[in-house]
């Protein structure tokens, strides 16, 4: 068995070297579709066995000699406009056993990448302009218009990769629904559809009265897959890798068609008739996808609702072939650096992780104005919460029923609900304030008398959801109601009518 291996590394210095969307785009584009580049350049000799996000691994055929130029095709491929910008290392090996002569590939990519340097030396000469304006390291090497200003000095890979993100983000949509089955695909998927360009679009200028509080807001969602290396680790052929890569891909395919489907028939998800949806990672176990805070959770949902019985395979009912996903999801300003909310989307699904796999669950967070995490979670919630020690992130975390019966429930009940007093009780239990404190009980008995009448049912099903370990509403207040009043009186302003997953 021969095997040839490519994978994009240091994504640092092709992606997270700058904060301005359309290089990083482009950045993440090329990664993604430098593998279909090898896959072409190497036609007749070789076949694609996975190609994920950054990474493919190639089957040399037999019919291929000893000194076949396989290795010299893919480096002039990459050493080609656009992918000249990243860091690519391309291995081979050769072996009987597949798990192993991959394992083998890969090392040796490791070894490659330990002995080079971290980035691309592309366009890197002496010039007397300076430092690029975009990732201020690399010297200018052309004048383009940057953030609506003109004669911006940018570097060579700067304006490759930003060239090459505007191009390419109309096409990856289409190619992506292009690569379903026809049934599959939504109505209008070979239309014209456009996509906005930039964070201001995707986020201000809400098309509903509704929605005008979160202008200027957007939502950052990650998901990742527990324990699907366990899944690619079991692939013990190239036939097994390329099925399981297969399903995979036929399945995120499917939820972006769904999701596109949605968007395409709301303006709420419109800009000038634009969709409102950036795509900052795709492909692999992992993906992101950035959205108007007004419709922040209906992706959550839409999503959740899709890998709500995802297995592999797919005929196999028994426990050990669910797949589940950790979720992460920030709300955020615009304008806050995407680096910094990337990475913090990333450590809620962690933090998902690390408190269970058996389920799909979504960590959440609201920041407000530039606000910022920092780099701990868990120091976050003993910053916020000193008095409570007992406050943890699975106990805010929102399973798929526990997020429908919030959006479809609380929008209805806004205008009843006594919102001043859930946040005083809030507060005063984050205080650690006594439990029969008047003014504690007042609150309660302000959302008891409230929730009275043509209301009770729903808000006894509202309450079940939020607090499932004291699932029976009772106005004397408890410690552990904390969770419940956070998850009900911070998603308040992000859970809105009008969105249906």
């Amino acid at each position: 068995m021969n095997l040839l291996r490519i994978e994009g590394v240091n994504h640092a210095h092709c992606i997270g070297d700058t904060e301005d969307l359309a290089t990083r785009r482009g950045g993440g584009l090329m990664l993604l579709n430098a593998t279909d580049a090898v896959a072409q350049a190497l036609q007749g000799v070789a076949e694609a066995v996975s190609t994920g996000a950054s990474a493919g691994l190639f089957r040399i055929t037999d019919s291929a000699g000893a000194d076949d130029g396989t290795l010299e095709r893919v480096r002039t491929t990459l050493a080609g406009e656009v992918f000249r910008n990243g860091t690519f290392v391309v291995s081979r090996a050769v072996g009987a056993d597949f798990p192993r002569t991959e394992q083998q590939a890969l090392n040796h990519g490791r070894w490659q990448q330990m002995q080079r340097l971290s980035f691309s030396t592309a366009g890197l000469k002496p010039t007397q302009a300076g430092a690029c304006e975009v990732d201020r390291v690399r010297p200018v090497a052309s004048w383009r218009m940057v953030g609506g200003e003109a004669d911006t000095g940018v570097s060579l890979s700067v304006a490759e990769r930003r060239s090459y993100g505007n191009q390419m983000k109309q096409r990856f949509y289409r190619r992506e629904l292009e690569a379903l089955p026809a049934t599959d695909r939504p109505d209008g998927w070979d239309e014209a559809l456009r996509y906005t360009h930039t964070f201001e679009q995707l986020s201000c200028g809400p098309r509903q009265p509704a929605d005008s509080h979160l202008d200027g807001k957007m939502a950052v969602f990650y998901a990742d897959g527990n324990s699907f290396g366990a899944k690619v680790a079991a692939c013990t052929t190239p036939a097994a890798l390329t099925a399981w890569e297969s399903f995979l891909k036929k399945r995120r395919r499917r939820f972006l068609a769904r999701l596109i489907e949605r968007a395409r028939g709301d303006s709420r998800w419109q800009n000038a008739g634009e969709i409102r949806l950036e795509t900052p990672l795709w492909g692999g176990d992992e993906f992101m996808l950035i959205v108007p805070a007004w419709c922040g959770f209906e992706l959550a949902q839409l999503f959740l609702d899709e890998v709500a019985d995802l297995r592999y395979p797919e005929t196999d009912r028994t426990d050990a072939s669910r797949l589940t996903h950790a979720c992460g999801l920030v709300f955020c300003s615009h304008k806050t650096p995407i680096s910094h909310i990337a990475a913090l989307a990333k450590r809620l699904a962690e933090q998902g992780k690390q408190d269970g796999k058996a389920d799909d669950i979504l960590n959440w967070l609201v920041l407000e104005s530039l606000d910022h995490a920092g780099d701990s979670l868990a120091q976050y919630l003993k910053q916020r919460f000193p008095d409570r020690p007992d406050m943890t992130w699975k106990a805010l975390a929102l399973e798929a029923s526990t997020l429908d019966t919030l959006r479809t429930t609380l929008p209805a009940l806004k205008d009843e609900l006594p919102r001043s007093a859930i946040t005083r009780a809030a507060r005063m239990l984050a205080a650690g304030s006594e439990i029969g404190h008047d003014l504690l009980k007042a609150s309660y008995a302000q959302v008891s008398d409230a929730m009275k009448g043509t209301h009770a049912d729903a808000w006894q099903k509202l309450w079940q959801a939020l607090h499932p370990d004291r699932p029976t509403w009772s106005a004397t207040p408890s410690p552990a109601d904390l969770p419940a009043w956070l998850k009900l009186i911070e998603t308040w302003d992000y859970v809105v009518e009008g969105g249906q997953a």
